[in-house]
């Protein structure tokens, strides 16, 4: 049976409709006989916004610690609907955010750009198939990670990306789908250029090298991690 890492970012869950079609391809996906762990962003702009009510009300006074527990609250709110839609739509699942015993991205405590910690983030993402073996579906935190002390941490902006890698990588996934709110890589930002045309292969150098100077389709360390 085929693992894949589902991860939706936070324009392709960014209202309930959304929310509930990306579930439900995951369903799909269930009942097509897959394995599916899923890797959830926090709901569109809402991390902009937390990063705005802290920066309003504490100011810089916020230390990175503060900071990551407040940017958490996102992830944690979104892998919570996530995992209710999954189950109103008849399927076991689970969410999992720092807290959680089975939580798998440890990292050291660089709490605003955390580096993570490759062999105890495979080691602790091995729980996660004892989930998948039962039938139920992971629902994930992207972005956070956790330190060995139990404090949460962040990847930096993108970081979602590269949590969905590394545990494409950590459960030796077959693939790692990366859902957003267009087809796939575009020469250009469709949002800005209407003739932009969709690019249907590219190599992992090529999206490196479009990542790496600036474009905003996905983190440069996620394609990093995905190559290897």
């Amino acid at each position: 049976m085929e693992l894949i890492v589902a991860k939706f970012g936070g324009t392709s869950i960014g209202n309930g409709q959304r929310i509930r079609k990306a579930a439900q391809s995951i369903v799909n996906a269930y009942m097509e006989g897959k394995k599916v762990v899923v890797v959830v962003s926090a709901i569109n702009k809402t991390t902009d916004d937390l990063v705005a009510i802290a920066d309003e009300s504490i100011g810089k006074e916020v230390t990175e610690k503060q900071l990551a527990e407040i940017l958490s609250m996102g992830e944690r709110t979104s892998i919570r609907v996530f995992s209710s839609v999954l189950e109103s739509l008849g399927v076991k699942s689970e969410y999992i955010d720092p807290s959680h015993d089975l939580w798998p991205v440890i990292t050291d405590d660089n709490y605003g750009k955390a580096q993570i910690d490759f062999e105890r983030t495979e080691e602790q993402a091995q729980g996660l198939l004892g989930l998948l073996e039962q039938g139920i579906i992971p629902v994930v935190c992207g972005f956070l990670g956790r330190t060995e002390n139990g404090e949460v941490t962040t990847l930096g902006r993108g970081g979602s990306d590269t949590s969905a890698c590394i545990l494409g990588v950590a459960l030796k996934a077959k693939e790692i789908d990366i859902y957003t709110d267009v087809d796939g890589i575009m020469t250009a930002d469709p949002r800005m250029v209407k003739d932009a045309s969709l690019i249907n292969e590219m190599t992992y150098n090529e999206v490196f090298q479009l990542a790496d100077q600036g474009a905003k389709v996905i983190h440069p360390k996620a394609v990093t991690l995905a190559k290897k």
